[in-house]
């Protein structure tokens, strides 16, 4: 809260103001301006605080007013600095002259593991010190019949708490190294031919779903070449885009009617070509993004995404859906669930919505499944039919091209209109709300095999070719227990 006072004099005496605490969380010097009083801070309301705004004041003896002006501060260290642009506390401003102002900011870095892994000893330690002071005390007093059995309840006791806090270490190293690379500063972007640009971030969303949503936005908006957010909004009341507290511009596109091929739907309003469609049950690092926007840059023509599918034809003909762990294990796929993947909006949406693949959608509406296997068979379909010439990948390694050092590669299919990026961390939220249809594996893979079936009629043929991994210097993810079929692969 941030509370005001007043005072006939700088020297004072300084008394409460008349009006109520100003909800802020951060705060900054009072700044004239052209006879205008201004201060930097971040809007609040019902418990949230949006990005770094500047207020204008109005003050008098019974009244304390401000209202925020349109500005952008901080927009340009969005996950590129060594410290959290969100956990900032205090502003200020410097008029350095010839009409240029410097903003400071306060800032915290993300937490350090050694010195977290120092405390954690350091208090194994004190404990270790007090039970043997205690344990030496008693031997000095020598407390006869009962010596031995304090000496043993001790010991068990010692040996207890040594297990939680070794326990305790362990895990939170585990939970640091599983979550680090969502705090860790992105050391340098991935160019292509030393050009930069954006994407549009687009994300499927209904009314259930609205505060995953919230902490989606929140957190993608700060990868550095997000341009725009585009919310696909196909139930519910919209939400209102302010309130999602992005970095970049928000449009929510209200959709007429509850459907999965809204997802692809042509729309002139999307400001950039490359188009990341991710689920929000899906976090990534921001690093992981970039590093597919970087590779999707280098073959625009093809499907670049996270969530690698096998699609294998049986002993009597039948197309097969293999879930990414049997995937994982035959070494290569041919498919990517476009959840998580970056498509050419210019082109892959027209394919979609074409004339000829209207009995594929109308499956895809009636099985409320299926939409991300329609849109690789329209790929695939199209680099096979106008004869493209398509190449294999380049090898990549974070923050370098053409290194033999490989997270988003395949040996083979050259012809394949796909790639696949191997993210350094993958988590799918959507097991904690229990909202998705892959959450009931049998029926989910039936669905797909009565659509890969379906697609064969309609299309005449299986146009999928696969590519086979390449780990590179990166090991395979961990598909064993307690990865399931619909939770995945860890990739640690």
């Amino acid at each position: 809260m941030l509370e005001v006072y007043r005072a006939a004099s700088p020297v004072g005496p300084w008394n409460p103001h008349a009006t109520a605490p100003v909800a802020a969380d951060m705060f900054s010097r009072v700044v004239e301006l052209g006879g205008r009083l201004l201060r930097l801070g971040r809007p609040c309301g019902d418990g949230r605080c949006g990005a770094p705004a500047a207020f204008e004041i109005t003050l008098s003896h019974q009244s304390y007013e401000q209202r925020q002006l349109p500005s952008q501060l901080l927009s340009h260290s969005r996950q590129l600095a060594a410290w959290d642009g969100a956990g900032h506390t205090y502003m200020d401003l410097v008029q350095l002259g010839h009409g240029r102002w410097l903003a400071v900011a306060t800032g915290s870095s993300g937490p350090d593991r050694l010195a977290a892994t120092t405390v954690l000893f350091l208090l194994l330690g004190r404990l270790w010190q007090a039970v043997a002071c205690f344990v030496v005390v008693l031997v000095l007093l020598n407390a006869a019949p009962r010596l031995a059995l304090l000496q043993r309840l001790l010991a068990r006791t010692l040996t207890v708490a040594i297990a939680v806090l070794v326990s305790g270490a362990a895990a939170f190293q585990g939970v640091h190294h599983a979550l680090v690379p969502f705090w860790r500063p992105i050391q340098q972007l991935h160019g292509a031919d030393g050009r930069y640009s954006k994407f549009t971030l687009m994300v499927m969303s209904y009314d259930k779903r609205l505060d995953s949503l919230k902490y989606y936005v929140q957190h993608y908006s700060q990868c550095p070449s997000v341009g725009e957010v585009l919310v696909v909004w196909n139930k519910g009341v919209p939400p209102v885009p302010q309130e999602l507290g992005s970095h970049v511009p928000v449009r929510v596109r209200v959709e007429k009617e509850n459907s999965m091929n809204n997802r692809y739907k042509p729309d002139p309003e999307i400001r950039f070509r490359a188009v990341l469609s991710l689920d929000d049950d899906i976090m990534m690092p921001c690093s992981d993004v970039e590093l597919g926007f970087a590779t999707w840059r280098q073959h625009p023509d093809k499907i670049v995404g996270f969530y690698p599918r096998l699609i294998t034809e049986g002993s009597d003909g039948r197309l097969g859906y293999n879930w990414e762990d049997s995937t994982v294990r035959q070494g290569q796929y041919n498919a990517l669930l476009t959840g998580a993947a970056f498509l050419d909006s210019r082109t892959a949406f027209a394919l979609y919505w074409a004339e000829k693949v209207a009995p594929a959608r109308q499956l895809v509406d009636e099985l409320v499944n299926c939409d991300d296997l329609l849109m690789n068979w329209v790929i695939a379909n199209a680099s096979l039919g106008n004869n493209a010439t398509l190449v294999g990948s380049k090898d990549m390694r974070r923050g370098h091209l053409g290194s033999s050092s490989s997270r988003a590669t395949a040996r083979d299919g050259g012809d394949a209109a796909l790639m696949f990026v191997r993210p350094e961390r993958r988590f799918d939220i959507s097991y904690l709300s229990g909202v998705g249809l892959s959450h009931s594996p049998s029926r989910f893979q039936r669905q797909a095999e009565q659509c890969l079936a379906s697609f064969v009629e309609i299309f005449g043929h299986n146009p999928l070719r696969s590519r086979r991994f390449d780990w590179g210097s990166y090991r395979p993810p961990y598909c064993g227990w307690p990865a399931t079929h619909a939770l995945g692969c860890f990739y640690l």
